[in-house]
Parts: C-alpha cells; sequence; structure tokens
C-alpha cells in the first residue's frame, strides 16, 4: 500500500495531516496518487474526538526499525541537515511541536525521499492553506539533485 510507519510521529502532527487529508490541503493533487489513497481514510474520521482517538493510539504503539533502503554520503547529509532542517526538526531529528515539525527520526528513507521530492514538484505544500508546505518547499530546493536527497537521508537513517 505504499504506507509508511506512523508510530513515532507526534500526535499533534498525526491529527493535522487527518485534517488535511479532509480539508483537501493533501491528496488533491491530481499527481499524487498514494495521497489520493488516503484521504478517503481520513474522511472516514468524523469527529475531532475521533481524530484525535486515533492520533493517540498511534502515538503510543512501540516504535519499530524501518528497514534502509536508500545510502548516501553520511557527511553532506549532515551538513545538508544541519543547514536546512536542524532550525525545526531539532539537531537530533526528533521535531518539535514549538516549530511544528514532526519526528524525522526512524522514518521509512523511501517515504521521506517520497515526500521531498512531492515538496519540490510542489505536489505537496502548495495548497494555499498549508501553512509548512511553503516552508518546507523553500527548504527542499536546497537539494539539487537526487544525490543530495540520499545524503540527507542517509544522514536521516544514522539518527535510528
Amino acid at each position: 500500500m505504499n504506507a509508511p510507519r506512523l508510530n513515532g510521529l507526534q500526535p499533534w502532527y498525526i491529527e493535522r495531516q487527518i485534517r488535511y487529508y479532509q480539508e483537501g490541503i493533501r491528496g488533491a493533487n491530481a499527481n499524487d496518487t498514494y495521497g489520493q489513497q488516503m484521504a478517503p481514510m481520513a474522511a472516514m474520521l468524523s469527529t475531532p474526538e475521533a481524530i484525535r482517538n486515533v492520533a493517540a493510539y498511534i502515538a503510543q504503539l512501540p516504535e519499530t526499525r524501518s528497514s534502509t533502503t536508500i545510502s548516501g554520503n553520511l557527511d553532506t547529509g549532515r551538513v545538508i541537515y544541519n543547514d536546512n532542517c536542524a532550525a525545526c526538526h531539532g539537531r537530533d531529528g526528533r521535531g518539535s511541536w514549538a516549530t511544528d515539525a514532526p519526528n524525522l527520526v526512524g522514518m521509512d528513507d523511501w517515504y521521506a525521499a517520497r515526500q521531498i521530492n512531492n515538496f519540490k514538484t510542489r505536489i505537496r505544500g502548495s495548497h494555499r492553506d498549508d501553512d509548512y508546505g511553503e516552508q518546507m518547499i523553500s527548504m527542499v530546493s536546497a537539494m539539487r539533485s537526487e544525490q543530495q536527497v540520499n545524503d540527507l537521508i542517509s544522514y536521516l537513517n544514522s539518527l535510528r
């Protein structure tokens, strides 16, 4: 199903993403095949309480280790991360409610690569109501090649 690992994400982030799917902020782009699959699932949660309950359930699941499928230059990835990601996601990659940045540690690397590409191509983040999307579009533009994306992901993989 090409679904990413969700355990390890903060409940506030999960809640926001569900609302974004429900409101057409995510999954509405014609090129977002997987987002279009998720939108009807999110629509099944008909109340704020249902959304909170699902987010709380996911948040309490034990974190599992994702497989490493992408490799790159760890040192180059560290520089890219520190220059472009650490201010919001933290030096440790665990994210912060204060900056509205989710945990990146343990994320499926293939999913991270897809989302970076989705931001780069404006499949994700370009909706007028996506408060954080433009910021991500700006940040990922610093990576001009697939190798730089792989280097960043290699560094993220090292944070596990």
